[in-house]
């Protein structure tokens, strides 16, 4: 009985999960097909009077249609994208059934052992899947000259980059961490600290990862994009070491949490240090042919 009522939920979780991909791909489609259609003839030869989209909604349904239309993304981002909820509650609820249980020793030294670890792998798997997605620069392939000398500021043209990518990442976390909380498989502070820094990781991934291709497509001697799954890897990872680290002075769980928030907070804000210029400096120094 047990095995066919999880067989039926994981079913469901699967059918939910591509249903909600296909009506979210399909709204943002038909968003970009109605864009296009700039003017439209009437029957007597007059020109009818259509809405044109501004210069930054007409670079969101750009990428939008760059992300989800190109084959090579089909299956590394979108189709992973999909159904990140249903491998994220399949992976730790498989762990709380026969890892979990022999890890309640560690509980004595390391009180916040499990929520630490089920952080760690939803961030992961948020991290990985989110890596595909930032090298926005090399999905415009020999578009790259276009948009290089287009009358759209290269700031504008970055910023609508970003938040493509950002936004479906943050949708599909919010709804992993949704589905892991509603089947209680995670706790509420699992569920905040990975909501705030799954968010910032997300953000701060997409802003290394153009960076990163922007600069693969000058003049360079050495190539940084191969780091970039590194780095969706290794930032959930140091994470789980700090707060093992931390975990081992005796600092309260709450604090312990504060302050892994507030460094993934603060790694942002250096980030985004002069992340204007330097944006546009990476932009102009790329080779458009």
């Amino acid at each position: 009985k047990n095995v066919t009522m999880n067989v039926c939920f994981f079913g469901g979780l699967i059918l939910v999960s591509l249903a909600v991909g296909f009506v979210i791909v399909t709204y943002f489609h038909d968003l970009f097909v109605k864009s296009t259609a700039l003017t439209k003839t009437k029957g007597n030869g007059s020109t009818a009077n259509v809405k044109v989209s501004s210069p930054f909604k007409a670079l969101i349904t750009k990428e939008i249609d760059l992300l989800f239309k190109n084959s090579t993304y089909l299956i590394s981002y979108t189709a992973l994208l999909i159904m990140c909820p249903f491998l994220s509650y399949v992976v730790i609820s498989s762990l709380d059934a026969i890892v979990y249980s022999n890890l309640r020793f560690y509980a004595v030294y390391f009180p916040e052992v499990i929520n630490c670890i089920n952080i760690c792998l939803v961030l992961l798997f948020s991290g990985v899947i989110n890596a595909t997605a930032t090298i926005s620069m090399t999905r415009e392939g020999k578009a790259l000259q276009i948009i290089k000398y287009i009358p759209v500021h290269a700031y504008k043209q970055i910023m609508a980059k970003i938040f493509v990518p950002a936004m479906f990442s943050s949708f599909s976390l919010l709804l992993t961490l949704g589905v892991l909380k509603f089947t209680g498989t995670i706790t509420w502070t699992a569920f905040i600290v990975c909501l705030i820094v799954g968010f910032t990781l997300i953000v701060i991934n997409n802003i290394i990862g153009i960076l990163f291709d922007m600069h693969d497509k000058g003049v360079c001697k050495y190539h940084y994009k191969p780091l970039l799954r590194i780095i969706s890897i290794g930032f959930p990872l140091v994470i789980f070491i700090t707060q093992f680290i931390l975990s081992l002075t005796k600092v309260p769980s709450i604090v312990m949490y504060i302050i892994i928030i507030a460094l993934d907070l603060a790694l942002l804000g250096i980030l985004s240090i002069n992340i204007r210029k330097r944006f546009i400096k990476a932009f102009r120094k790329m080779e458009a042919n």
